[in-house]
């Protein structure tokens, strides 16, 4: 029994960040606007030598730092609505709290490229962010919303959020990425009011 409870936490001494992207899992959805939050989770891992793989059922994880800074990025391997029940496992499995998760969404609210942080409130209509709560039994965790842009008239948000990037978009996506790992590295070095105060102001938009 006691072997089974060491193998089971993996408590961590030191502080550590636990990074999750929302999108959901298959080639066909990998370049769609609702997946941008595994676009940055990979571009992370790229730029910061941290090897996702499947250690957990589910889930594609990799432990690392980011300036120092001890960091576990993740990718749940479920379907986006359903997110909830693997960021919970993490979150238990590492014995954190939820104030050191920080979930990478979409975000149709926001101009494309805008990235606003949320530390705590509703989910806003986003169902993989409502799945988190639910599952954690709480809202109080950081958010980093990255704007997708309104859908057209013509087209529901379901069918939007489930669509290719455009050309257009794809040539914005490097930039977006970049302010995306800075705000990142705000967070760990001066917190979320300092990036809240670089990241809140009209000058810094990912689409400009």
């Amino acid at each position: 029994m006691k072997r089974h409870r060491e193998a089971h936490c993996k408590c961590l001494v030191i502080h550590v960040k636990l990074v999750i992207g929302l999108g959901n899992p298959g080639e066909v959805y990998r370049f769609t606007r609702h997946n941008i939050g595994y676009v940055i989770i990979d571009h992370l891992a790229q730029q910061f030598s941290i090897d996702l793989r499947g250690q957990h059922p589910n889930l594609l994880t990799g432990r690392g730092a980011i300036n120092g800074h001890e960091i576990i990025l993740a990718k749940p391997g479920v379907f986006m609505n359903t997110s909830g029940t693997a960021v919970r496992e993490l979150v238990k499995f590492y014995c954190l709290r939820t104030e050191d998760l920080i979930i990478i969404h979409d975000d149709i609210d926001l101009a494309f490229g805008r990235i606003k942080i949320k530390t705590a409130g509703g989910s806003g209509g986003h169902r993989g962010v409502e799945s988190v709560c639910a599952a954690l039994l709480t809202d109080n965790f950081i958010r980093l919303r990255i704007g997708i842009g309104r859908p057209p008239k013509h087209l529901m948000a379901k069918e939007f959020v489930l669509q290719p990037f455009t050309d257009e978009e794809q040539e914005k996506l490097t930039q977006i990425k970049e302010n995306a790992t800075d705000c990142l590295k705000i967070i760990l070095n001066k917190g979320v009011t300092a990036a809240m105060n670089i990241f809140h102001s009209p000058q810094k938009i990912g689409a400009e």
